[in-house]
């Protein structure tokens, strides 16, 4: 599994640890993929994302996956982030560990919204989205598309990355204050925090 999670072994390894114990991370006997499994609020599996550890970095689901029941993880305070896949989740908690188990997180498995949705519609407790997808053009395009399907009552915000992904941040040895540029994507906010230019 060490071998899936690019420049991610130094600080990871406790939530892996965490996460491998609860069951939603494991190694899949036949071909030795790493499985990422997403649950429902009964903690019934709903989903599993596939990554490949060879040099073909095979990614996939398992067939009767649930786009709504992405990997992720609960929190008990207001705030979620919101992943293109469970590598840049992890790379993330990895540079900015303070308090992670707080914080809902959640990958999409793509740029599905579904599970985005479900996890502010089930979890009333949730009142501030943090897009972290990709910073390249569909991730960015997809951000905006976002912030049209959340309700207005709840603060968005784009956290673009300053390289193309979490991973990709964090395998560079950027520190954490330089990795990404937190812009207020709502009017409420934009006028309240004068930002710079919304993307």
């Amino acid at each position: 599994i060490a071998s899936c999670l690019v420049g991610s072994e130094m600080c990871i390894r406790d939530r892996v640890d965490q996460m491998i114990e609860k069951g939603d991370i494991y190694e899949s006997k036949n071909y030795h993929n790493v499985v990422f499994v997403g649950r429902d609020k009964e903690q019934n599996p709903r989903y599993a994302a596939m990554r490949g550890t060879d040099e073909n970095r095979y990614r996939g689901e398992a067939r009767g996956s649930e786009k709504a029941y992405g990997f992720g993880h609960i929190g008990t305070d207001e705030k979620l982030f919101v992943f293109e896949s469970p590598i840049d989740l992890l790379s993330y908690i990895t540079a900015v560990p303070e308090e992670w188990e707080k914080h809902s997180y959640i990958s999409l498995g793509g740029l599905s919204e579904k599970a985005m949705k479900r996890m502010y519609t089930e979890y009333p407790h949730i009142h501030s989205i943090y897009l972290c997808l990709d910073n390249d053009e569909p991730g960015n395009e997809r951000c905006r598309q976002f912030v049209s399907l959340i309700p207005e009552e709840l603060s968005v915000y784009r956290l673009e990355p300053v390289k193309k992904d979490w991973n990709e941040c964090l395998t560079a040895g950027i520190d954490r204050k330089d990795m990404a540029e937190k812009i207020p994507l709502k009017k409420k906010q934009v006028q309240e925090e004068n930002p710079i230019p919304v993307i």
